[in-house]
């Protein structure tokens, strides 16, 4: 069974690998708790914007104050699935008369991953921080590259840490400057859809 991989508000990896799989819910109560430095039972900005920066720092392989794609996929790599590799398939084209239209795919869509396809129509480009292990947002960016405000192909803290604070606003619902559990749920795509 295929289990979505699990981030973080700020993008740290929260399932896969070692770490299991655990429910959404389950994994970012958990997070929280790590976060939340007073133990008060919700995330303050400030405790939030720490997180982000200790996470960009653990994401920029290299130490040179940008993430790229490559050093993203790289860091997320031991939580990635393993999967059998799939069949490619010759895709047909819309009509009835059974016309190949030439593109060679993969089964579920897309160009090896089930969530998308080539650069192009949204799927495995830079932005998308290389493949199919893309974030629970309900946007379906990925929430390190989606950063990339300048389009240059590399995040920088300045960047990464306007994302967060976009982020918090918008799962603050009360707008008190801090996350309780219930806004948290928000993040999980279950519980984003309602």
């Amino acid at each position: 069974m295929h289990h979505p991989l699990v981030l973080s508000p700020n993008a740290e990896p929260l399932t896969g690998g070692d770490l299991g799989w655990r429910p959404c819910e389950a994994v970012l109560g958990d997070w929280a708790v790590r976060v939340d430095s007073t133990h008060s039972g919700a995330i303050s900005r400030q405790d939030f914007l720490a997180d982000a920066r200790a996470q960009f720092a653990r994401m920029d392989g290299d130490g040179d104050g940008f993430i790229t794609a490559d050093e993203l996929s790289a860091y997320r790599a031991p939580f990635r699935p393993i999967a059998p590799p799939r069949e490619p398939h010759i895709r047909r084209g819309d009509g009835d008369d059974g016309a190949i239209n030439g593109r060679i795919g993969f089964p579920g869509g897309g160009w090896g991953g089930g969530r998308g396809g080539g650069p192009h129509d949204g799927g495995g480009g830079p932005r998308d921080g290389g493949g199919s292990d893309r974030s629970t947002l309900t946007t379906g960016e990925d929430p390190v590259m989606a950063a990339d405000t300048n389009l240059d192909f590399k995040v920088s803290l300045d960047e990464f840490l306007r994302q967060a604070t976009l982020i918090f606003d918008s799962l603050d619902l009360d707008h008190n400057g801090t996350l309780d559990l219930t806004e948290l749920r928000r993040f999980c795509p279950a519980f984003a859809k309602k």
